[in-house]
């Protein structure tokens, strides 16, 4: 436990990174009181109706779904709609083990109030090499100020009976690094045969590429993306891909380390929460794509995209995280994010 107090003393985070559709309270800077991890920390409106959801009609049904807060594709998921036999709300002990949870509620809790078993978890994973170090290499000087307190006295504001009459040094940085926000887009599908190991591994990296950044000052706005393609030998025209986008963090949010642990690393975070946002379309829609539980197409749910590409337009200043079967695709990532901070350093001299 020690461990895990000081990784998470050294991450500095704290509040909520969601930001509740009613508008008031919860996000960074917007007055309101921090809640306390393990608190209720979502109050849900009293509305029996269907939450709002922001939908990119294209041929003739939502092919595109996009929330622009946490809370409410959480409300969104967790919404009683289109009642019908759902691969999320699967119970059976295999489902189980590809899930990591026992049901679609402790999913929910998980996604509601964070992962603290998948920190402990980060323990036996080996830390990838992202140079952090180096902001920590910061020179500093000192100052000399008189204060009520400190190392030495001055005599002769002591005679004088003024309250101030101690010395004391005070460390100040030589420089100080500039702030900056990086938009982060990462896809977040992994195929059906993926153990949640190497989803776990996989997550834990994406969590110290955004830790680094922040303790850069590279304040990070970070969107997740799920996709499907309706066929199993795998089309590349995007009339035939479904695409999932959830804001899980703005720049200005501070966040708790165990609930971004929960959305980069728990497998349940597709299988049950990203699966239960698709069980809802239309019955036009979950045919056109498979999502159901229950059909010829094995898959259930689409199938996933090898080495999937946002449109062109959504990659302006945004830096693109691969999925876990990118191997190659996330060591180019992590030399990116290498030489980000290193340049971020460097100004800040």
């Amino acid at each position: 436990m020690d461990w895990l107090k000081n990784h998470l003393g050294s991450l500095g985070y704290a509040g909520d990174f969601y930001i509740p559709n009613n508008g008031t309270g919860g996000g960074a800077g917007d007055g309101q009181k921090q809640h306390a991890a393990g608190e209720e920390q979502i109050k849900r409106p009293i509305n029996y109706g269907k939450p709002r959801i922001v939908q990119t009609d294209e041929y003739d049904f939502p092919r595109i779904q996009k929330f622009f807060e946490w809370e409410q594709f959480l409300d969104y998921v967790d919404w009683s709609g289109h009642e019908n036999r759902r691969a999320s709300h699967n119970t059976n002990n295999k489902y189980i083990e590809g899930t990591l949870t026992r049901s679609f509620q402790e999913a929910m809790q998980l996604a509601r109030y964070g992962w603290i078993d998948g920190l402990k978890r980060l323990k036996d994973i080996e830390p990838v090499n992202l140079h952090p170090a180096t902001i920590a290499m910061q020179t500093y000087d000192t100052e000399s100020r008189y204060d009520i307190a400190g190392g030495a006295v001055n005599i002769g504001r002591y005679l004088a009976h003024a309250p101030d009459c101690m010395r004391r040094m005070t460390p100040i940085r030589n420089h100080t690094l500039p702030a900056r926000i990086q938009k982060i887009l990462i896809n977040s599908s992994f195929p059906r045969t993926t153990q949640p190991s190497a989803v776990l591994k996989h997550g834990y990296t994406v969590y110290q590429i955004i830790d680094a950044l922040e303790q850069a000052n590279i304040q990070t706005d970070i969107t997740i993306v799920f996709t499907a393609n309706k066929h199993i030998m795998y089309s590349q025209r995007d009339y035939y891909f479904y695409e999932t986008y959830i804001k899980i963090k703005d720049s200005t949010d501070i966040i708790y380390p165990e609930k971004l642990l929960f959305c980069l690393a728990h497998p349940a975070m597709l299988r049950r929460l990203v699966f239960s946002e698709w069980e809802k379309n239309s019955r036009s829609v979950r045919e056109f794509f498979h999502f159901y539980q229950y059909s010829a197409n094995e898959h259930g749910y689409g199938s996933y995209i090898p080495e999937w590409q946002p449109p062109q337009y959504m990659m302006r200043d945004t830096l693109m995280i691969p999925d876990v079967s990118n191997a190659n695709g996330m060591e180019h990532i992590i030399a990116q994010i290498q030489n980000m901070i290193k340049s971020q350093y460097e100004h800040g001299r």
